[in-house]
């Protein structure tokens, strides 16, 4: 096939006139681009899938964070001073000393 467009080249003949005689014989599937819409449909799946997945995976580390900031200020809702006095104060009911 490279040696029959070196000579077709050497002919004279156009990059399109090689294309059309190649899908003559081998239909559109010979072209490693396809032609027109699906060519252009093709090469821009990746791209969207690319966009799609990104949105996706943004909306769930989004999701994420904002459960994990909710957790994060409930407990800093519960004041663990209060929580440690309360147990300061059993340990010197029981031990009879304070610190």
């Amino acid at each position: 096939m490279r040696h029959e467009v070196t000579e077709m080249v050497a002919a004279g003949r156009s990059e399109n006139e090689i294309l059309e005689h190649y899908k003559a014989l081998y239909g559109q599937r010979i072209l490693i681009v396809p032609d027109g819409r699906t060519g252009k449909i093709l090469f821009a799946l990746p791209g969207i899938g690319f966009i799609v997945c990104s949105g996706i995976l943004c909306l769930f580390l989004r999701k994420a964070l904002k459960a994990k900031l909710k957790s994060h200020s409930e407990e800093a809702g519960r004041t663990p001073g209060l929580r440690w006095e309360a147990i300061r104060g059993e340990i010197e009911r029981e031990t009879g000393d304070g610190f």
